[in-house]
């Protein structure tokens, strides 16, 4: 079945609306959810939407983040259990403004639910002509240590978003080797999981869904490490629990998690137009870099969604 991309987006800011979200608010989530689509990414698109919905709908007051602390280069925002992606939007707004000041600027926010993909906010800074580093818990242990068997720690993902004369760069990935997304989707699909990805109960590699236990992490004990520090600066350091703590009773992709956004102007050091033109001579020569046998050419990171995305609208 083929849907419009505009019935799409007005059919998931009606739902929204009817849960008290304003008109500003429901086009920034709506986006968020459709762009995960767009991008070919659908464990974090339109499949993820119910499970926001049954938490906006369960909620018996008004959202209200407030501000915690504010200096001139960092904010500490309390979410109330709002949507990750709207008060994550208003971090990084603050964030820019005081790197546009400042040099650097920091958006710190605990008690939120999830942003879909730290990659969105990191591409947002990044279309200010700033550096944005963006990482947040995932909400829950889902993630074995290398020689564990148990979950430890959160899928914890990490984006990065870089100014070039052009598109940005934009990293956008968790620090395991597939999202808990995966999970959800090869359970819906029943599809198989995809390999070395997932182990079960007794620690054995698994590509079934319903036997997964744990998620590895990305590239063994480094990817590990990268992990378990965003479930620091995410946790301990907003005042939220880690590990084995942080699971509740709520679903992960409900649950309250912490975020943190950094933003660099470039122009405070070598100046934006320097900086930008010397990416884009990077990316140049690594495009035109010599591929491997039977390989059709050479992908800049985020470069695979963009042009998912620019299909998908296409059709």
């Amino acid at each position: 079945m083929r849907i419009a991309i505009s019935d799409i987006r007005t059919c998931l800011e009606t739902i929204l609306k009817r849960s008290n979200i304003s008109t500003s608010d429901a086009r920034i989530i709506a986006d968020e959810y459709l762009e995960g689509e767009l991008q070919g990414k659908t464990s974090h698109g339109l499949m993820a939407f119910p499970s926001l919905i049954d938490k906006l709908q369960s909620r018996k007051k008004p959202f209200v983040p407030s501000v915690i602390r504010q200096t001139q280069s960092m904010v500490f925002l309390d979410a109330d259990g709002f949507m990750g992606s709207v008060v994550g939007r208003k971090a990084a707004r603050m964030a820019i403004g005081m790197a546009k000041k400042q040099g650097i600027g920091a958006g710190f926010i605990t008690n939120m639910t999830t942003w879909l993909r730290p990659g969105t906010i990191a591409r947002y800074i990044a279309e200010q002509d700033c550096i944005g580093i963006v990482f947040n818990n995932g909400g829950s242990a889902m993630v074995a240590a290398p020689d564990g068997i148990d979950p430890v720690i959160g899928t914890n993902p990490i984006g990065i978003g870089i100014p070039t004369t052009r598109e940005p760069i934009v990293a956008d990935m968790a620090t395991s080797v597939r999202a808990w997304g995966e999970v959800r989707k090869a359970l819906q699909s029943g599809k198989p999981l995809p390999m070395g990805a997932f182990i079960d109960a007794i620690g054995q590699s698994t590509t079934d869904a319903a036997k997964a236990d744990a998620a590895e992490s990305m590239g063994g004990y480094k990817g590990f490490a990268i992990g378990l520090l965003i479930e620091i600066l995410t946790g301990s350091l907003l005042v939220r629990p880690m590990g084995k703590a942080a699971n509740g009773t709520e679903e992960y992709r409900t649950a309250t998690r912490g975020g943190c956004i950094l933003v660099i102007d470039p122009a405070a050091v070598g100046g934006n137009k320097a900086f930008n033109s010397a990416n884009s001579a990077l990316l140049r020569s690594i495009k035109a870099s010599k591929k491997r046998s039977g390989r059709s050419g050479i992908r800049i990171p985020g470069e695979e969604a963009q042009l998912t995305r620019a299909s998908s609208l296409k059709k």
